[in-house]
């Protein structure tokens, strides 16, 4: 689980998919279209791409509870 809407989200999805591990990406809205289909092409199906508040901080915050219930 983490939260990111650029690099960092590419790279764990990257992994995510190499290691054949599940992972959750939780990005803020307004994240942009093209890094939303970047971050699902590296991941593919090992990868679930959540939209969560208007904010990092906010997207961060549902992450770290997501986190806290699995």
């Amino acid at each position: 689980v983490t939260a990111s809407s650029g690099n960092h989200a590419r790279a764990v999805a990257e992994v995510a998919a190499r290691l054949k591990l599940p992972a959750t990406v939780f990005v803020p809205e307004g994240t942009a279209t093209a890094q939303l289909a970047a971050i699902r092409r590296a991941g593919g199906s090992f990868v679930a791409v959540r939209t969560a508040g208007h904010t990092l901080g906010e997207a961060l915050a549902v992450a770290q509870a997501e986190a806290a219930d699995t």
